[in-house]
């Protein structure tokens, strides 16, 4: 793990061994309502607090180096839309492959749906990895392509056709169609570009004659 001189001396002002980091750290966003309503505030205050706290959780853990976090916000009702995008710009390693089909079987029985979004770096093993999470879990595959001017050159999928819009509206879809339960298309205005000749309602034929619906 390297760390930067400033990180190192961060570390050294919190009595903190670089060498003794946790490699998984869990993070629980409880009490933000209950936190802004003792300050006279309302809740939402609370939750846009806890937000800014997780961002900077994330920062920290990036900056040190940290493998993985995890933050445990699901909640038990089964009308909750749990939703998780995994961005990614490199494959695992092949060694990691039970390990990988062991996180997203954990998804799949949390009922949490997978939105990978890949970026530069992508090949065929992550593609593959990636699309079959989101098929698994009832998520959607999405993609960074050269359009985006961010990285370096991005994998064309393997994939008949879509449409291609700014990420963030992508993102934005994602999670409207999974709180409505209806597939939306993306408004006419944020498309850049389409592969393949999608219609309008997100359907598109194959080369064999079949009928599929894209995001």
């Amino acid at each position: 793990m390297n760390l930067t001189p400033a990180t190192l001396q961060r570390l050294a002002d919190a009595g903190l061994d670089p060498a003794r980091l946790p490699r998984h750290i869990a993070v629980i966003m409880d009490g933000n309502g209950r936190w802004a309503e003792e300050r006279g505030k309302q809740r939402i205050h609370g939750h846009l607090e806890g937000v800014k706290s997780v961002r900077r959780t994330i920062e920290e853990c990036c900056r040190l180096g940290i493998e993985q976090l995890t933050q445990l916000t699901w909640r038990a009702d089964p009308s909750v839309a749990k939703v998780a995008f995994w961005v990614g710009d490199a494959p695992h390693h092949e060694q990691r492959g039970a390990a990988m089909k062991q996180a997203v079987l954990h998804a799949l029985g949390a009922g949490i749906h997978l939105y990978p979004v890949s970026a530069s770096g992508t090949n065929d093993l992550l593609e593959l990895t990636m699309r079959s999470a989101a098929e698994i879990t009832g998520g959607r595959y999405l993609f960074l392509t050269d359009d985006s001017g961010v990285g370096g050159p991005h994998k064309t999928p393997e994939i008949p056709c879509y449409f291609v819009t700014k990420l963030a509206r992508a993102l934005v879809r994602a999670v409207a169609m999974e709180v409505s339960g209806n597939y939306i298309g993306p408004d006419p205005a944020d498309v850049v570009r389409t592969v393949g000749g999608p219609s309008s309602d997100g359907k598109c034929t194959t080369e064999d004659g079949q009928t599929v619906q894209i995001f």
